[in-house]
């Protein structure tokens, strides 16, 4: 997500899956989970 674009990176499928295909769109302004990323060891 970038907050001075306003555009966020979506998982249309919900995969964990390696080569899962993303897209960029427009942020919710809901505070809605579906937009919320967590990269695992960082």
């Amino acid at each position: 997500m970038n907050p001075s674009s306003g555009r966020c990176l979506d998982d249309p499928s919900s995969s964990i899956a390696n080569g899962t295909q993303l897209q960029i769109l427009d942020c919710h302004d809901n505070g809605s989970v579906d937009q919320t990323w967590e990269i695992p060891g960082l």
